[in-house]
């Protein structure tokens, strides 16, 4: 007992630890609702001041656009509308002009074909329109272009001395394909272009020439039928009567309508009996 005692006194020297709780502090809605707000206005308010330094500098126009290059014919074309178009996108500077909104815009303009805009740096803008090039009047409302495409020009402003085509709606690339190689043809017979050309719904082909004469070509074999008629035109022209109508729906040959000076017409046979197309 004594040595279990003196054991105990022998450590009595070491202090006693006291384990204490710190207390913690609970955050309140309040600091939680405000440090909620510092993480969105953050982030919102970097966006509006970026947005403003962005506007100002498109205001300011640190690098303006100070020589642009138009490069059209202007056969038909107004300068003034066309310049004035391009007026209005320069005051936006070098980089916030659009090159491809530009060409969207010109390409509207009825009498423009093509349009190339570029940018040169630092502060050059090329432009070339390419004008449409009429080679026809479609169904009396709309003109053709060298490719068969229809465009319509405001106030119905047509060129003179065009041939007018006729057909349904989505004939136009090859009414003009046949015109062109019809044109040629009848070139033998003197005339530099014809008056009118038309196609109807059964593919039945009607030519009209300058000097009132109409064609009646039929359905098939087509440029054989008028080279036929250009062949022995110069025996109906030396007639002292005046042709109104020829019928070439026949195999071999074709049929006459004369037109006296009375007004009145007599039908001739020529050939072949066969009956037409």
């Amino acid at each position: 007992m004594m040595f279990l005692r003196n054991k105990r006194k022998k450590y009595s020297h070491y202090p006693s630890v006291r384990r204490t709780r710190v207390p913690v502090k609970k955050a309140s809605s309040q600091v939680i609702f405000q440090n909620l707000i510092k993480k969105i206005l953050g982030p919102a308010v970097f966006i509006i001041i970026f947005f403003l330094l962005v506007q100002s500098s498109k205001s300011i126009q640190p690098f303006p656009i100070r020589n642009i290059r138009l490069i059209a014919t202007f056969q038909h074309l107004e300068p003034q509308n066309i310049r004035f178009l391009i007026a209005s996108y320069t005051p936006r500077g070098f980089f916030a002009f659009n090159p491809q909104e530009l060409s969207k815009d010109l390409l509207r303009i009825p009498w423009v074909h093509d349009v190339s805009v570029q940018k040169i740096w630092p502060d050059r803008v090329v432009i070339h329109l390419g004008e449409q090039h009429p080679v026809a009047i479609w169904n009396n409302k709309f003109l053709l272009n060298q490719d068969g495409q229809i465009f319509q020009p405001k106030g119905g402003s047509f060129p003179a001395g065009l041939a007018h085509l006729f057909g349904p709606d989505d004939s136009s690339v090859e009414v003009l394909q046949n015109y062109l190689v019809i044109k040629q043809v009848v070139q033998s017979l003197g005339y530099s272009n014809i008056s009118e050309l038309a196609v109807d719904e059964y593919q039945s082909w009607r030519l009209l020439l300058p000097n009132g004469l109409t064609l009646l070509l039929g359905s098939q074999s087509v440029l054989d039928r008028l080279k036929l008629f250009t062949h022995l035109y110069p025996k109906i022209h030396n007639t002292n009567k005046s042709a109104k109508i020829a019928d070439l729906r026949y195999k071999n040959g074709f049929a006459i309508q004369w037109e006296d000076t009375m007004g009145s017409s007599t039908y001739v046979a020529k050939s072949d009996t066969q009956s037409p197309d």
